[in-house]
């Protein structure tokens, strides 16, 4: 539907930012509604600036010792 993995929605739920879904056995469902609720609450303004992610960089030292 929108191009995630299986997987992927796993380590999403793993860390609480999955969209809310529903486990019946082992099968794990999201209902289409919850989904498009999801993405609509992540959208970014195409001129919204881009998060950084990684390690900082700029005035970071490093202490010896």
């Amino acid at each position: 539907m929108i191009g995630v993995t299986a997987k992927h929605f796993a380590r999403l739920r793993r860390e609480g930012d999955a969209p809310p879904h529903v486990k019946i056995g082992r099968q794990t469902l999201y209902l289409a509604a919850d989904v498009h609720a999801w993405l609509e609450a992540r959208r970014v303004a195409p001129d919204a600036p881009a998060k950084r992610r990684g390690r900082p960089t700029g005035s970071f030292t490093r202490r010896e010792g």
